[in-house]
C-alpha cells in the first residue's frame, strides 16, 4: 500500500508471470484457451522445433499465482498443452492449453 491515502501501487510482474484476461464464460464453458505466440517464443527455438505431429500433446502442471497474491498463495493443477496444426497460422500461434472442470472446483 501506499504511504499516500488510499493509493495503491501497480503491480510489477516478473518475466516470468504469464498476464492473460479470461472471459468468465471461457474459462468454465470453453475449458481451453490459446497460449500467445509471444510467450511460446520464450520457451525457445530449440524446444518449438522438437515439437511436430509425432509430439505434440503433453500434460502439464501449471503453477499458478495471482498477480496480487504474488510469493504468498499459489495454487497447482494438471492440464493438457498440445500444439494444434491450424491452417494459416504459425506453429507459435498454435499452442493450446485444456483444463477439466475439477479445476474450477479448487
Amino acid at each position: 500500500m501506499d504511504k499516500r491515502s488510499n493509493r495503491v501501487q501497480p503491480i510489477r510482474l516478473s518475466p516470468e508471470f504469464f498476464p492473460l484476461d479470461i472471459h468468465k464464460s471461457m474459462f468454465i464453458n470453453d475449458l481451453t484457451i490459446t497460449i500467445p505466440a509471444f510467450y511460446v517464443k520464450s520457451w525457445g527455438q530449440k524446444i518449438i522445433d522438437e515439437h511436430d505431429k509425432d509430439n505434440f500433446k503433453w500434460e502439464v502442471e501449471i503453477d499458478y499465482e495471482g498477480p496480487k497474491d504474488l510469493d504468498r498463495i499459489k495454487h497447482k493443477f494438471k492440464a493438457n498443452l498440445w500444439l494444434s496444426f491450424i491452417k494459416n497460422r504459425n506453429k507459435e500461434s498454435s499452442y493450446r492449453i485444456k483444463w477439466i472442470k475439477t479445476l474450477l472446483l479448487n
